[in-house]
């Protein structure tokens, strides 16, 4: 077997098919034909094994190398000499962890921004406007204005921490209901309010009046104070399902009912815009 002579510009320690260093040219002694041929006669069968196409050593199409190459040797030629000294080189593995060069200094507070280049990361914790906390976590708090059909009329998006009562007055503000066939100003004030008992608030029920607004809110259990409690009036809050049904709607949309966008402006137009959809298809179906 005749040895092809390969041109390399270094030295890396790899060893060859026929056993030189690689990067030196290398030629077949004399005699060496005969030898291997001598050799090959003694083997017998097993050396008839191989086809005469595959008999010598493969060769890398990429460098023109010999596959046929020990593990150590591709690593070092790949990766390079390791400049961390071993544990067991006949020392103490103390005495060696004492010469490794001292702790790495942790990266600054923009090294993360560094590196992610184009990626929105914060690197505190996440939080967000309209976002409070309450029993059962962080969230934002939608409230919602209907009508006799279920179709909104108005909407407010603020902090889950404040309580109903809070927050009614300024969903009532968000209401703008164009007047039929009219001219003039919009409506802004119904003429009855149906609210469930989260809503229960003396002052909250004086507002509504003086606003020329007849409040349909039953009185929790530990109220005995409860003003505007007329039985008649009150045979009204069995229609409080019909707000139920728009904020299961509401929940279709999978933006609002689990908030992923950090931006309030950005949450609050998602809910403008279920809103608007929900209202196109109650009115033209």
């Amino acid at each position: 077997m005749v040895s092809i002579p390969v041109e390399r510009s270094g030295d890396h320690g790899v060893a060859r098919a026929d056993g030189g260093p690689m990067g030196s040219r290398h030629t077949a002694p004399a005699g060496a034909e005969e030898t291997v041929a001598q050799e090959g006669s003694q083997r017998g069968p097993a050396s008839l094994g191989r086809p005469e196409v595959f008999r010598g050593d493969p060769v890398d199409s990429l460098d023109g190398g010999p596959v046929e190459r020990i593990a150590p040797a591709v690593w070092l030629q790949e990766r390079g000499a390791s400049t961390t000294p071993t544990l067991d080189g006949g020392r103490h593995a103390g005495a060696t962890l004492a010469g490794l060069p001292g702790a790495t200094a942790r990266a600054g507070p923009g090294a993360l921004g560094r590196v992610l280049r184009g990626w929105n990361v914060r690197q505190c914790q996440k939080r967000g406007l309209l976002v409070g906390k309450t029993k059962r976590g962080k969230g934002t708090k939608l409230v919602v204005l209907v009508d006799g059909q279920g179709t909104p009329l108005g909407l407010h998006v603020g902090s889950a921490s404040p309580s109903e009562v809070r927050l009614l007055v300024q969903t009532l503000e968000t209401v703008r209901v164009t007047r039929a066939h009219q001219g003039g100003r919009p409506r802004t004030r119904p003429e009855r309010l149906i609210a469930d008992k989260g809503y229960d608030s003396n002052a909250i029920r004086a507002t509504l009046h003086d606003r020329d607004i007849t409040p349909i809110v039953p009185a929790r259990s530990n109220n005995t104070v409860a003003t505007h409690q007329d039985g008649r009036v009150l045979r009204r809050y069995r229609r409080r399902w019909i707000v139920e049904r728009t904020i299961s709607w509401l929940q279709n949309f999978r933006r609002l009912t689990t908030r992923w966008d950090r931006s309030a402006d950005v949450y609050t137009a998602l809910a403008h815009m279920a809103c608007a959809l929900i209202v196109m298809k109650r009115v033209l179906g």
